[in-house]
């Protein structure tokens, strides 16, 4: 589906003459052409010009999504792995992961073994679990927190991304085809 505002077509047009008229005011009557650089800003210019009408060009128009609401009912666990981010960035994401809607689970997956960690777990209500290696990295923390989830899907957040509360009404209608492994 998509929309556009009234002004979008005249942005293009309007963009190639105000360009023009400027290179012409600039490079045709106030440069001093024997100046070594002015050659340089030129092509810098042109440069410019050309790439932002190709960038206008390719975005003529504003394509929103249309959402697909879930056939059949699913559960959705989320696993937050984090190894040094600070108490208040990951805070931020599990308390957002606790306001989506649709939630079966939460992981906290603390690959720093930190207590602080697994006391704001406890304070949140979701589940904490630390690796005693960090073999793998994050791929491994998160290998590691699917070994408790038994859920139809998992939505993976980083310790700095929070969730919007119908993420996963905005996400799951796609998983209805079943050629589609992630979203």
């Amino acid at each position: 589906k998509e929309k556009n505002p009234w002004y979008f077509p005249l942005l293009l047009p309007l963009f190639i003459f105000t360009s023009l008229i400027y290179l012409i005011i600039i490079f045709g009557f106030n440069v001093d052409w024997s100046r070594w650089f002015i050659i340089i800003m030129f092509i810098a210019e042109i440069y410019r010009f050309f790439f932002s009408t190709l960038s206008l060009f390719c975005a003529r128009t504003l394509q929103y999504p249309i959402f697909r609401v879930g056939r059949r009912p699913v559960s959705v666990d989320i696993l937050i792995p984090t190894y040094n981010e600070p108490r208040h960035i990951v805070e931020k994401t599990v308390r957002g992961a606790i306001n989506v809607r649709g939630v079966n689970k939460i992981y906290l997956l603390d690959d720093g073994n930190r207590e602080v960690m697994h006391e704001m777990a406890k304070e949140c209500g979701v589940n904490y679990f630390a690796r005693r290696t960090n073999t793998h990295a994050k791929a491994g923390n998160m290998n590691f927190g699917l070994n408790f989830s038994d859920a139809d899907f998992i939505i993976t957040l980083d310790a700095d991304h929070v969730p919007l509360p119908n993420f996963i009404e905005r996400t799951i209608g796609y998983f209805d085809d079943p050629q589609l492994a992630f979203v």
